[in-house]
């Protein structure tokens, strides 16, 4: 849930810098997009957890698992995100 607020709030502040007309309201934009980057490296480097210390480890890497899916077992949520992975990749 909190990954998912803070990628939508960056997603909502990108959206707001790209429907400026102005250029002093587009300066501000992008100065707050640089101040919320700034931001979220310095969480970023306060956070002590082993989540984050095995990902860097890894070198960010996620290891791929091919294996057969059962369409039938799954939840309508899960089919959907099988769904739209399957159509991206």
């Amino acid at each position: 849930m909190k990954i998912t607020t803070e990628f939508l709030i960056e997603i909502v502040m990108i959206f707001a810098t790209a429907y400026e007309n102005y250029d002093v309201y587009l300066i501000m934009d992008f100065s707050a997009l640089i101040v919320v980057n700034y931001i979220d490296i310095y969480y970023y480097q306060t956070v002590k957890d082993d989540l984050k210390s095995e990902v860097e480890d890894s070198k960010y890497c996620m290891p791929v698992i091919k294996k057969r899916v059962n369409l039938n077992s799954l939840s309508k949520t899960q089919k959907f995100q099988f769904i739209l992975i399957k159509m991206c990749f």
